[in-house]
């Protein structure tokens, strides 16, 4: 039985079973997964998250990759599983949410932005304000530029998060399914998780009723 109950936490968590070479050929056990790391995970996500600056992609992708550092380690010490589960949970849910709140459900993807800004005047698209003689209709057409040049990153950001987002939620929603699928019963546990972070409802009803249907 005991064997039984840590295949199905392997499984759950995702985890490699196994070694990992050495020097000179020798095989070494595999780093276990513990409460510690996880927390120092957490606390590298809130660290990049912290210095993000307003559009930028790139810290939200190194904050999934530093998530996804947490399946390179190896199944946790049986004793440790339900703390282990618990802090991994959390740190999925916590950059759900971080993300969820960072995509515009309001934003209009049909309204993009334009490829070349014209200004008033007989001019052509595109070009160079300092070309522009007249001081009010640079400064309009510069005013312009600045504009579009913010819409096209504000839709080249939520394009990309959106993406994000849908990726993430699909890996969180599977992670903690098998995880709280897995002995010993958290049913509460998970529910208090989800409730406490900003989840979507029915992606919550799905965790719970695959989790405990999966018993």
């Amino acid at each position: 039985m005991k064997s039984k109950v840590l295949a199905i936490i392997v499984v759950a968590v995702g985890f490699a079973v196994g070694v990992v070479s050495g020097g000179e050929g020798e095989q070494q056990p595999m780093q276990i997964l513990t409460t510690e790391i996880i927390k120092q995970t957490s606390l590298e996500i809130s660290r990049i998250l912290e210095g993000r600056q307003e559009n930028d992609i790139q810290s939200l992708k190194q904050v999934v990759a530093q998530l996804a550092t947490l399946r390179n380690f190896g199944d946790p010490e049986i004793d440790q599983w339900p703390l282990v589960r618990k802090a991994h949970a959390g740190v999925w849910i916590q950059t759900l949410e971080t993300v969820n709140k960072l995509v515009d459900q309001d934003f209009d993807f049909d309204d993009v932005p334009k490829i070349g800004i014209a200004p008033t005047g007989p001019y052509p698209s595109g070009i160079s304000p300092e070309a522009i003689k007249e001081p009010e209709i640079r400064r309009q057409y510069e005013e312009d530029i600045a504009k579009n040049e913010k819409k096209a990153q504000q839709y080249a950001f939520q394009y990309k998060v959106l993406k994000i987002q849908k990726s993430l939620s699909r890996d969180t929603e599977n992670h903690l399914i098998l995880a709280y699928s897995a002995p010993p019963e958290a049913f509460d546990e998970l529910r208090n998780l989800l409730e406490s972070h900003s989840i979507d409802k029915d992606m919550m009803v799905r965790i719970q009723k695959q989790a405990e249907g999966e018993r």
